[in-house]
């Protein structure tokens, strides 16, 4: 019997050591700068889950809800549905549908000249979702998409709450209809910014805001890297599949060329916002006034109008002696050492609880009670934590915490990658603000890569464990 465990044990071990992200093999194309590494963020997703459609509003993967980030339906035809949005097959599919019969009138401005003209269309069902956090410069976020053969549009982009400044990592409109041939052909790497009242807006509009690179390719008939990096108010990015394609990197127009701001919508400070990641389909109005959105026929073809997401990832530059966090494992960082990675309790980004309440508890999982710590941690509390290893190796696993309960009441359970690895017995300090170091017993072989690591609190002791840090250490090879 003790054999047959400890076997289970070690293929469950190999099991873990296997497993890394999905965007492992894509190195981050964009420098960190000097001394910097990048550190991944809790809005990036493999979508190695699923998430059934739904008419309901519903959060899913810890990190996305199924609608738009306020009541707006949509511009144009659209009309975004929350039954359009999917996960399966490891990639998020965002779907555009047809009801026979309904409409949708819009105004749009054909001319630019400030005089809207009335449309109505068949109206577009699609789908999008909005990320429940939010996003900030220095950024980098990057998708791996398979953009819908459909006239209408494919999108992944960043937009401040308050819908005054937008950054477009990705526009693009994949269809192969004959109508659409050079659009089809072509990304739109844009950003936009507004005042809403008297409405005013500035987009650039010069020729390097469409990018080709494919030849006589069309871009839907590839899986596609796109990202940008906002590194400051006055400074973006874009990358497609690893190249670096288009910098801005001026307030104002420059040598003809638009620039961030050069009508001064921001009064001067450029792109400054914390904002929310969105990713849809559209069928915009002035596409669709012009003759190209899908018609009843082309919509029935079910897979050309879904457009695919196999991972969206987050990293922002960190300072390589002083993160606190686990950095990148791409070549753009700097060398990793065997030095202990410092994450603090509070830095989880997704926590709940598995078992009922207990009384005088009101926090619903982990509770952040300033300084990097968590409180109010009763038995079956969790936490979910990214920790991205930057080689395969053999790591030790401690948590700090503090606590009067009796030792052989409080402990935590520990998971990587959804795979049950051990319990660290925690012991008592004496004291909630008494901490002490707790070491899981075994080293853990694990691969190189990011991964989820969950913590949870159990043991017989309904109130567990004040925590401050979890220190994970590379202390052998394979």
């Amino acid at each position: 019997m003790k054999k047959h465990i400890s076997c289970c044990i070690a293929l469950m071990l190999t099991s873990v050591a296997s497993l890394a992200a999905d965007w492992d093999a894509y190195p981050v194309p964009a420098s960190a700068g000097a001394g910097k590494v990048w550190q991944l963020q809790p809005q990036s997703d493999e979508f190695n889950y699923n998430f059934s459609a739904t008419p309901s509003a519903a959060t899913f993967g810890g990190k996305w809800t199924n609608f738009y980030h306020n009541s707006w339906e949509g511009p144009g035809p659209t009309k975004w549905r929350r039954e359009n949005v999917a996960v399966s097959g490891g990639q998020l599919q965002i779907k555009a549908t047809r009801l026979a019969g309904e409409t949708k009138t819009y105004d749009v401005d054909l001319n630019l000249d400030g005089v809207n003209e009335q449309f109505t269309s068949p109206a577009t069902r699609a789908g999008c979702i909005t990320s429940t956090t939010r996003v900030k410069y220095p950024v980098f976020v990057e998708a791996r998409v398979k953009i819908a053969n459909a006239v209408m549009a494919s999108d992944v982009w960043l937009l401040s709450p308050d819908d005054t400044e937008e950054i477009d990592i990705l526009e693009a409109y994949g269809g192969k209809a004959a109508r659409n041939d050079w659009f089809a052909r072509h990304l739109h790497l844009s950003h936009h910014l507004f005042i809403r009242n008297p409405f005013t807006d500035y987009q650039p509009r010069d020729a390097s805001t469409w990018y080709a690179g494919q030849g006589t390719n069309y871009w839907t008939d590839n899986w596609v890297n796109i990202g940008v990096y906002w590194a400051s108010p006055t400074r973006l990015e874009y990358y497609v599949n690893g190249q670096l394609v288009k910098v801005m990197d001026k307030l104002n127009t420059v040598n003809g060329i638009d620039g961030i701001d050069p009508w001064n919508i921001t009064g001067g400070k450029g792109i400054t916002k914390e904002m929310d990641i969105i990713i849809n389909m559209e069928d915009q109005n002035w596409n669709a006034a012009q003759g190209r959105q899908p018609t009843d026929a082309e919509i029935t073809n079910v897979n050309n109008h879904t457009f695919k997401v196999d991972w969206i990832r987050v990293y922002k530059p960190v300072a390589s002696a002083t993160s606190s966090a686990p950095a990148s494992s791409s070549s753009s960082s700097s060398a990793a050492s065997n030095n202990a990675q410092l994450i603090d309790f509070a830095n989880y980004y997704d926590t709940g609880k598995s078992t009922a309440p207990v009384a005088g508890d009101n926090y619903i999982g982990f509770n952040k009670s300033g300084g990097g710590n968590i409180n109010y941690n009763t038995v079956g509390d969790w936490g979910d934590y990214l920790i991205t290893l930057p080689t395969d190796g053999k790591y030790k696993f401690e948590i700090i915490t503090a606590s009067p309960m009796a030792t052989d009441g409080i402990g935590a359970k520990l998971s990587i990658d959804g795979i049950y690895v051990g319990t660290i017995n925690v012991g008592s300090t004496g004291g909630w603000e008494v901490y002490s170091t707790f070491s899981l017993a075994n080293n853990l072989p694990i691969g190189a890569g990011t991964h989820t690591l969950r913590i949870e609190s159990v043991g017989s002791s309904a109130w567990q464990w004040n925590g401050d840090q979890i220190r994970v250490t590379r202390v052998g090879n394979l």
